[in-house]
């Protein structure tokens, strides 16, 4: 522990020892760096004076007949003032490390700018005269009209600026006249180019040359032996370039149109109906998938009916006309399937009800018939889904539209149905129609008309049905219960009918116990009257005698005794509400 705290003493001097020694290393590295800097700029410098020579010496290159010799020299030079241009910057970035002033190196940028005019002049001329020899002499079906038309307009914009600059030096006359050499030719070639972008184009198809055919009075096929421009030029194919071109235009835009035509078609291909899975118990299908159906026609409608008015469908107008035709056609039968699908699905189920098709005879046979169709139908979409051919069936379009107006009229029939049974009992009106359709469905059964009780009268939640299906008591939302005067019978009776009954016996019910509530009012004590009535009969009963007491007190001046009398009843009523 000594030894240990003596070195915890000794430790900032060793630290500054360290730190002293460290500074002279980092020195002596900076003295070694910088001398190395200084030795590679004046390596620098001497490759710049060799540059310049070189650049100096190009104003010599006069023979074309060593255009691939001059160029890769020329691709030297390039390279070499691109590697001077990266070296000068980090000469300079490396002279700010050292906080020392940045070197001048204006005359780089000097020799860039004179080299610029002999780079472009030999880099143009050595790729003009390869690829016009090609253009020329190869064959017609391997040029690049794209790179062809880039080649002549770029390179005719360069050698012009060249010429320039040029003209403004001393000493380069030879350079000079090579420069106009290969101007020159660029320019007499330009008049080709609107033949090579005609005849090039990749729509070109078998009408477009017979016309140009028949511009030149030769027949120019691809399958000519002599298929080159030198050849066409020769035909005096040049007389007509802006006619060449133009039908070379209208073969893109005709070429443009057929791919379309034909990526609408394809775009059909994985499009399906989803059909899998039975629709709930009807052992049936309907159509899903749909959405993409309408999307997809709904744009292709509108791309077709945009080709139609082109100035370039005439190759295929029969087609386009066919396309737009059945597209729409499709369109109309799908608008027509969707709204009978949504129609059966509201229907089906009603219509699965033997009493509604007892009750509804014509209108249960109409739906029969369409629910034939609808299965037979679902059945070979579910078989075959793609949608195309599932909807341009022939004949479908007129099959949906009989199917609508029978359903129509099916539900009309079924609204006029309803309309009668409100007719009948007016508290049906507090209900939706599906939740009638619910109740008549099911005649037979009374019971599924307990959901729906606190619709039809607001303050009940149930009756009590005996074995024989007669409704003896009716329950309120708060749990109270009150007998009917007589039993409701509801076998071989139709829903408005017993339920008018109830009505009857609701009111007959609640008059019978308030005036057995009147009644027995004085013969049993207050608090337990009021436990073996409903509320409601509480309440009626007992102003019926307060008004009564509240006279017989004034007439007798005894109002002073009947104050305590109402007193000592609401504390009775105070703990009996307490103890429960």
């Amino acid at each position: 522990d000594t030894y240990q705290r003596w070195r915890v003493f000794g430790c900032p001097k060793q630290t500054y020892d360290l730190m002293s020694k460290v500074q002279e290393d980092l020195k002596g590295l900076e003295a070694s760096f910088f001398k190395q800097m200084t030795e590679e700029q004046s390596e620098f410098d001497e490759n710049l004076i060799d540059l310049a020579g070189i650049i100096e010496s190009f104003a010599q290159y006069s023979d074309l007949g060593k255009i691939k010799e001059i160029f890769e020299n020329v691709e030297s030079v390039n390279e070499r003032l691109r590697q001077a241009n990266a070296q000068a910057k980090l000469f300079n970035s490396r002279e700010g490390l050292f906080s020392k002033d940045q070197s001048d190196y204006s005359q780089l940028q000097q020799l860039q700018k004179e080299w610029e005019p002999f780079s472009q002049l030999w880099v143009t001329a050595y790729h003009w005269l390869n690829d016009s020899e090609k253009w020329m002499n190869g064959s017609f079906g391997e040029i690049d009209a794209k790179h062809c038309e880039a080649s002549a307009t770029n390179g005719a914009k360069t050698l012009f600026k060249t010429v320039k600059a040029f003209e403004k030096r001393e000493n380069v006359s030879k350079v000079l006249d090579i420069a106009k050499n290969i101007k020159d030719q660029i320019d007499a070639f330009q008049p080709y180019v609107p033949i090579v972008l005609g005849l090039r184009n990749q729509g070109m198809r078998e009408r477009h040359w017979k016309h140009v055919s028949d511009l030149v009075g030769v027949d120019v096929t691809p399958e000519m032996e002599d298929f080159t421009l030198k050849h066409f030029l020769e035909i005096g194919m040049e007389k007509h370039a802006a006619e060449i071109q133009e039908s070379g235009d209208r073969s893109g835009k005709e070429l443009a149109i057929e791919n379309q035509l034909n990526a609408m078609k394809a775009a059909w291909d994985g499009v399906q109906f989803d059909c899998k899975e039975p629709y709930r118990t009807t052992e049936t299908y309907i159509l899903k998938g749909a959405d993409e159906v309408i999307a997809l026609l709904d744009e292709q409608i509108v791309v077709t009916q945009a080709m139609q008015f082109s100035p370039f469908n005439k190759p295929f107008k029969d087609e386009i006309d066919e396309w737009a035709a059945k597209l729409l056609y499709i369109s109309e039968c799908l608008d027509a399937w969707l709204k009978v699908q949504r129609a059966w699905m509201y229907l089906q189920p009603i219509f699965d009800s033997p009493d509604i098709m007892k009750q509804l005879p014509t209108e249960g046979k109409k739906f029969k018939l369409v629910d034939n169709k609808w299965r037979q139908v679902m059945g070979r979409v579910h078989n075959h889904p793609h949608a195309l051919n599932a909807c341009s069936q022939e004949g479908l379009l007129e099959t949906w539209t009989h199917a609508n107006e029978d359903l129509d009229m099916v539900q009309k029939g079924l609204d006029d149905y309803l309309e009668t049974k409100r007719g009948a009992f007016a508290r049906f009106y507090f209900l939706s129609n599906d939740e009638l359709l619910e109740i008549l469905s099911k005649t037979k059964d009374p019971l599924r008309v307990q959901p729906f009780l606190s619709k039809v009268f607001e303050a009940m939640k149930k009756l009590t049905f005996t074995d024989e299906l007669a409704a003896t008591q009716m329950y309120s939302k708060e749990g109270e219960i009150i007998d009917f005067v007589s039993p409701v019978v509801t076998q071989g009776k139709n829903v408005e009918v017993w339920m008018t009954e109830v009505e009857n016996q609701m009111l007959a019910a609640v008059r019978e116990v308030i005036k057995i509530g009147i009644e027995t009012y004085a013969e049993i004590a207050r608090t337990d009257w009021v436990l073996r009535n409903p509320g409601q009969v509480c309440l009626n009963s007992s102003q019926v005698h307060w008004t009564a007491e509240v006279e017989q007190a004034i007439n007798e001046t005894a109002l002073d005794a009947y104050f305590q009398k109402l007193t000592d009843q609401l504390m009775d009523l105070v703990r009996l509400v307490r103890k429960d």
